[in-house]
C-alpha cells in the first residue's frame, strides 16, 4: 500500500510541474554563489560561483560552476530539470523542486601530497524565486537548498598511494551526501 500511495503522489507531483511554468521560457543568463556542507566524511567543496544559462525551449537550467576550498580547485556542469515550478504569490514569488546531475573535476595540492577527483554527483534543487519585470527583461532572484550525492573516482601518482591509504582515502568512494546552498540572480530576454 505505500509504494501504491508513492507512485500516486510521484505521479501527481509530475503532473503538477508540467501544468505550471513559473520560470520564463526565453533565454536567462546570470551568476550564482553557493556552499556544500558535505555529512558521513567527505570533504566536497566549500565554496564557489557559477555561470547560468537556461535556453528557450530547453527544459533544462545550466550552470557552470568553479570551486575552490584551501588546496583544491575545480570546476563542474550542472543541469537541472525543475519537476514543479509553480506561483506562490502571483507571477513575482514561486517556488521550484527539480532533479538534476553534476559532474564535477578538481585538483588538490599541497605541495607534498596531491590527487584529482571526478565526481558524478545527483542533486535535488528546492528553492524560492523572486522575478521582477523591468521593461525588456525579468529580473529573478532566487535562493536554494540542495541536497546532493554521489560517487567519487580518484587519481593520483603512484608515489602518493601510501600517503592516501594512511588517510583511508580509496580510489572510488560516495560523494557526500551533503546538502548545498546557492543564492544567485538571472537576466530572462
Amino acid at each position: 500500500m505505500k509504494k501504491f500511495v508513492i507512485v500516486i503522489a510521484l505521479v501527481t507531483i509530475l503532473g503538477t510541474g508540467t501544468a505550471f511554468a513559473d520560470h520564463p521560457d526565453n533565454f536567462g543568463i546570470g551568476f550564482k554563489g553557493g556552499f556544500d556542507l558535505p555529512f558521513m566524511g567527505y570533504d566536497g567543496y566549500a565554496g564557489g560561483g557559477a555561470l547560468l544559462l537556461k535556453f528557450p525551449s530547453v527544459p533544462i537550467f545550466w550552470g557552470v560552476d568553479v570551486h575552490f576550498r584551501g588546496h583544491s580547485f575545480g570546476f563542474g556542469l550542472s543541469g537541472d530539470y525543475y519537476l514543479i515550478d509553480d506561483n506562490i504569490i502571483d507571477e513575482w514569488f514561486g517556488w521550484y523542486l527539480g532533479l538534476g546531475g553534476f559532474l564535477k573535476l578538481s585538483t588538490w595540492d599541497n605541495d607534498r601530497h596531491s590527487r584529482t577527483d571526478l565526481g558524478l554527483v545527483f542533486r535535488v534543487p528546492i528553492g524560492l524565486s523572486f522575478q521582477w519585470p523591468i521593461e525588456s527583461f525579468t529580473l529573478e532572484l532566487f535562493l536554494a537548498a540542495v541536497p546532493n550525492i554521489g560517487l567519487r573516482f580518484s587519481f593520483w601518482d603512484r608515489k602518493h598511494d601510501e600517503f592516501w591509504k594512511n588517510e583511508n582515502y580509496g580510489r572510488v568512494g560516495v560523494w557526500g551526501p551533503g546538502l548545498g546552498g546557492e543564492i544567485g540572480i538571472r537576466f530572462w530576454f
